[in-house]
């Protein structure tokens, strides 16, 4: 079996605000790195003094790229957050795919959010991706069943 470069879009992850958020996802991402070659890029809010802070983390096969950017309050502060948060993160995956070149393919945890990330990646430059969802919001016997929720957020 071949190496492949897996491009990891998280919207879970742990980082400096919950060291616990999606450590399952990290988990994963390290086991898969055994097998391939893994880039995760998370982006979140947090209180802090710079506009934007990076944490990178390096170990056989695996970076994990963790982006900061800082939390605003007010009236817009909501809309800031969802275009603060999808510019930097398509900025994240450019910078990727100029220094690394295209991956052979995307894994996406947790599709809201990061789902949007891989749609556009996938029409920009033609690559496939995988989801892992945790929810049960695609069982159709669940009270949480995706085709129940309005058809903004389907």
């Amino acid at each position: 079996m071949q190496r492949k470069k897996i491009l990891w879009l998280v919207s879970w992850y742990p980082n400096k605000n919950d060291r616990f958020d999606g450590d399952f996802i990290q988990r994963h991402a390290r086991a898969a790195a055994i097998f391939h070659t893994i880039h995760v890029i998370f982006v979140t809010e947090t209180e802090m003094e710079q506009p934007i802070e990076q944490e990178w983390h390096q170990a056989t096969n695996i970076t994990e790229q963790i982006i900061y950017f800082k939390k605003k309050k007010g009236p817009f502060a909501r809309l800031y957050r969802q275009l603060r948060w999808k510019k930097l993160f398509q900025k994240a995956v450019e910078e990727y795919i100029s220094k690394n070149g295209k991956p052979d393919g995307t894994h996406v945890h947790i599709p809201w959010k990061s789902g949007l990330i891989a749609l556009w990646l996938k029409k920009k430059y033609h690559t496939p991706f995988l989801v892992s969802e945790h929810w049960g919001m695609y069982d159709a016997a669940g009270p949480e069943y995706f085709h129940k929720k309005p058809a903004l957020q389907q």
